[in-house]
């Protein structure tokens, strides 16, 4: 049996963090997984217009938008897409003002360096 990759869109405009999620997805034992990026909210915008995406993992600091703006803007065209937003900063308030805004989830990375 044939199973359809899960299509994720990765919008991140840092290359290192788009090689690390690509990596870990693809690397995922449980299915297939196709995973696309856009460094740019624009790039995202017009991506989710032309594809089937059934995740986005959305970082809130991209060079055309920031914060939760860019989740509201991206819902604007992807309102049923679930949408997980990946960032550096990992703040409680600003956790629960991109939930308000329908992402599904807010997961603050920790640098161990």
């Amino acid at each position: 049996m044939s199973e359809n990759p899960l299509q994720v869109l990765v919008v991140e405009d840092n290359p290192a963090d788009v090689k690390l999620v690509r990596r870990c997805l693809e690397e995922e034992p449980n299915g297939p997984i196709d995973v696309a990026d856009a460094p740019s909210l624009e790039a995202a915008k017009r991506y989710l217009t032309a594809n089937h995406v059934d995740l986005v993992l959305l970082d809130l600091g991209l060079p055309d938008g920031t914060g939760v703006e860019v989740v509201a803007r991206l819902r604007e065209i992807a309102a049923d897409v679930p949408i997980v937003v990946l960032t550096g900063r990992f703040d409680v308030a600003l956790g629960i003002q991109v939930l308000q805004r329908d992402a599904q989830d807010y997961l603050g990375t920790v640098n161990t360096t």
